[in-house]
């Protein structure tokens, strides 16, 4: 009899989490729904406003406070991770690079505990950069599998520009990690996968960006290149293609390497060329999120060159000037403006 009493008891304990079972697994369903129709509307809505913003903070904004809205639907998502990896992470390389200019002052001002401070928090941001940005790559990673294999097929126009944004994430993921002092362990491997997925794309379509990419790997990488190809000329190429397009990416990525080399004169022609450009081409109008992140990160690079040598950032609306040009004859007086 008690046998019997404790086999009613638990086919009653079944019965009575039945519902739940299955309010449980509605739920679900109900978040896939939702998560398709996050995608639809992100394909439709967001990634348009977000392309044609000539804000690139408010863009990294939103990219930090929409990463964890979107990514709480899982996996059916990963296809925005690209988007918002690229924003959050410029939001965390935009501090770094403020904190590289504290602590070039404070070694200017001979103050060795704020020169190392802010250098911590420097790399504290390039780690954060890195996480981020090479979250936004593995997520392209797990919708379209690993890069360099072979070439996806997409769904449509904005999908390709995912995974072109992806890539994006994964080159600037190991830039900043390596400056952190490899803190996230993000692999080397990624340079080659990248280079060889470059072939997938039309150069003329997305603004010399394959072309640039491949140059700028075969200059990084170990090893001479094939024989009759010069990397930095298909370099310059790829940047005259993005410049007469009005998404000066390419330019961006030029003026990044050999800042880094230490090739300052050339940087300085470099910067000179893309406000050059900017005069002449306007950006497309559509796309004016990534041509003004490339003169955002552009005059970062400027305001470190300007801080080594003076102290002081880029002067406001000064972009493109430096502090040991010869004046010119029609030069004007100092402006009272540029000392507010």
């Amino acid at each position: 009899m008690q046998i019997q009493h404790t086999s009613l008891l638990k086919k009653t304990g079944i019965i009575a989490l039945l519902p739940l079972f299955l309010f449980l697994s509605g739920c679900t369903t109900i978040y896939d729904t939702a998560g398709l129709g996050m995608v639809v509307y992100g394909k439709d809505r967001m990634l348009p406003y977000f392309l044609s913003t000539d804000d690139p903070e408010v863009a990294c904004t939103m990219g930090e406070a929409m990463s964890p809205v979107i990514g709480s639907f899982g996996s059916v998502t990963d296809e925005f991770g690209s988007l918002l990896g690229l924003a959050s992470g410029m939001c965390a390389d935009m501090k770094a690079k403020e904190a590289e200019l504290r602590n070039l002052r404070a070694m200017r001002l001979n103050l060795p505990s704020e020169a190392r401070d802010a250098r911590t928090q420097q790399k504290r941001y390039l780690a954060l950069a890195a996480k981020r940005l090479h979250a936004g790559y593995l997520a392209t990673v797990r919708v379209h599998g690993e890069p360099g294999e072979s070439c996806p097929v997409f769904s449509s126009e904005a999908s390709e520009l995912f995974w072109i944004m992806g890539l994006i994430d994964g080159m600037q993921a190991l830039v900043a990690d390596i400056a952190s002092g490899t803190s996230i362990g993000v692999p080397l491997s990624i340079v080659p996968k990248i280079q060889r997925s470059m072939n997938c794309l039309d150069n003329e379509k997305w603004w010399g960006l394959p072309e640039g990419i491949e140059a700028l790997t075969m200059i990084l990488l170990p090893g001479d290149p094939p024989a009759g190809v010069d990397p930095e000329k298909n370099l310059q190429h790829a940047v005259d293609i993005g410049n007469q397009q009005g998404v000066r990416m390419v330019q961006m990525l030029q003026a990044t390497l050999y800042a880094g080399n230490g090739d300052y004169e050339r940087v300085k022609r470099i910067i000179k060329d893309h406000v050059k450009s900017k005069s002449e081409v306007a950006p497309i109008r559509s796309l004016r999120f990534l041509d003004e992140v490339a003169t955002l990160q552009i005059r970062l690079i400027s305001d470190i060159m300007w801080t080594k040598a003076t102290g002081e950032r880029t002067p406001y609306g000064k972009l493109g000037v430096f502090w040991d040009d010869k004046p010119s004859m029609d030069s004007s007086a100092l402006d009272i403006d540029d000392l507010l």
